[in-house]
């Protein structure tokens, strides 16, 4: 069953930022489900560009007509989003990787990569999503929770 679902748009704005998202469990449930996706995951518009030629004018020392001109040879850009969780304060863990359609399952026994096994029940949770680099106008991303009873 669905206990939580947030669809989200974030942009060049959202780069090197981490979004808190808190939800309250209310009932013991076997496991955890969370589903979290993004699109587009690649990025070669004017947002991508302009970052690709900062970074190399700031760690390649490139001059602005030779950053300019490099800065396409690196596009498409990969976005990287991540996402990590806690329960009452407590961090369980994150995934770091760059898929933009992930999986994370949580359990008393076991849990996905990353992630401490623990149990899902009644407690204020958060998750946060790591974003590392966007390179974007805009992306949509959606979180939905799934509870097992």
């Amino acid at each position: 069953m669905s206990i939580f679902e947030l669809d989200l748009r974030l942009g060049e704005y959202d780069t090197q930022t981490n979004i808190k998202i808190p939800f309250e469990i209310k009932n013991k449930y076997s496991e955890l489900i969370i589903h979290f996706s993004y699109n587009p995951d690649k990025s070669k518009d004017d947002v991508a560009r302009r970052q690709v030629e900062d970074a190399l004018r700031k760690y390649d020392q490139a001059d602005f007509a030779s950053a300019k001109r490099l800065a396409y040879d690196h596009l498409p850009i990969d976005k990287l989003i991540t996402l990590s969780l806690s329960k009452n304060g407590k961090y369980l863990g994150a995934h770091h990787n760059k898929s933009n359609d992930q999986e994370i399952t949580i359990n008393n026994e076991t849990a996905s990569f990353g992630f401490w096994p623990v149990e899902a029940e009644p407690a204020d949770w958060e998750l946060q999503l790591n974003c590392h680099c966007i390179a974007s106008k805009e992306v949509e991303a959606n979180i939905r929770i799934e509870a097992i009873k």
